[in-house]
């Protein structure tokens, strides 16, 4: 009986010392952003932007990180301030989609300037109108 508990307050006691060293980490990424930040213990998830798991880890002290997910270190949290969090990765997003629209901006104010794509129409007018309509009423 005494193994047992002393396995018991080993396991709490390093989840815990593990979880007083964690971060934020994004836990889920759109076009461009971060979504949501999921709370990392350290060891649970590494790499510059912290995108790869240690899945043995996880699994091994899963039960208590759900709690710690539920009840103290939620999503909501991460962004009070109170606890550390990689932007690294948001940060990236962010700049590639910046650059992403200002490389295409300037397409289109190219394309624009030439007269369209052919280079005799205006972007964004349709000369065919007429014969829609007209093979329509056949």
């Amino acid at each position: 009986m005494l193994g047992v508990a002393s396995a018991l307050v080993v396991y709490f006691g390093s989840y815990i010392m593990l979880s007083s060293r964690g971060c934020y980490v994004p836990g889920s990424v759109g076009l461009g952003f971060v979504k949501w930040y999921n709370w990392a213990p350290q060891g649970f998830a590494f790499g510059p932007a912290a995108t790869k798991q240690n899945r043995p880890l996880k699994l091994f002290y899963f039960p208590l990180w759900i709690m710690d997910l539920k009840f103290v270190h939620t999503a909501e949290r991460a962004y009070t301030g109170q606890y550390p969090i990689n932007t690294l990765l948001d940060a990236e997003l962010q700049k590639i989609t910046q650059d992403w629209n200002k490389k295409k901006a300037v397409e289109w104010a190219e394309l624009n300037q030439q007269g369209g794509s052919t280079g005799k129409q205006s972007v964004g007018t349709d000369t065919n109108f007429g014969l829609s309509a007209a093979g329509s009423r056949r």
